[in-house]
């Protein structure tokens, strides 16, 4: 087996403490479960690039008749690096392209390319560039089309069990991200 490529997921994986909506909920005092059901399909828009924060929130207030004063998207998003997946990612690409393939939002893109954070990766694919968002299967192809490989030469790796099992339905290695010691394991079983 020959692998080629390492796909790696940010928020979730690389990155800690970077979902706002638990803090969003507690700010507006509504059940993150409620806000979850009410704005899942708007933020796969945004995700997609297709509407913009604005356009976001200007939906949920009629929708909710919460008005909101501050953009909490951005305002609330203040992710930490994982220091041990850090290091993975470091010592993998010695031997291997590493790239990042996120679902992500503009703000949150430029907030951490701002800071850098994206700079380990040799690439990174956007899902609101690309307009697409994992778990669809065009998201995975895109990134696949553009870096010359197939699936088989892929190993994908993501905190959502519905990304994963549509990277295995391509055919890539996917792993369900739990924790920096079991990736470490898992992959050390696949590569040596």
């Amino acid at each position: 087996m020959s692998i080629k490529l390492f796909i790696f997921d940010m928020g979730g994986v690389l990155l800690k403490n970077f979902d706002v909506i638990p803090e969003i909920c507690r700010v507006l005092n509504i059940s993150e479960k409620s806000f979850r059901k009410m704005n899942k399909s708007r933020f796969h828009l945004l995700m997609e690039g297709r509407i913009e924060v604005r356009d976001f929130w200007q939906e949920f207030s009629k929708n909710s008749g919460i008005s909101i004063k501050e953009e909490m998207i951005s305002g609330l998003f203040k992710p930490e690096i994982d220091a041990n997946v850090e290091s993975i990612i470091v010592e993998l690409k010695k031997h291997y392209l590493v790239v990042c393939g996120t679902n992500t939002i503009k703000e949150h893109w430029d907030y951490l390319h701002e800071r850098g954070l994206y700079r380990i990766f040799d690439r990174v694919y956007a899902s609101h560039i690309m307009q697409t968002a994992k778990p669809e299967e065009e998201f995975f192809r895109l990134i696949l089309e553009a870096e010359g490989v197939l699936p088989k030469e892929t190993v994908f790796i993501d905190d959502f069990i519905e990304n994963v099992n549509a990277g295995s339905t391509l055919g890539m290695h996917s792993f369900l991200f739990s924790d920096a010691p079991s990736l470490d394991s898992d992959l050390k079983l696949l590569i040596g």
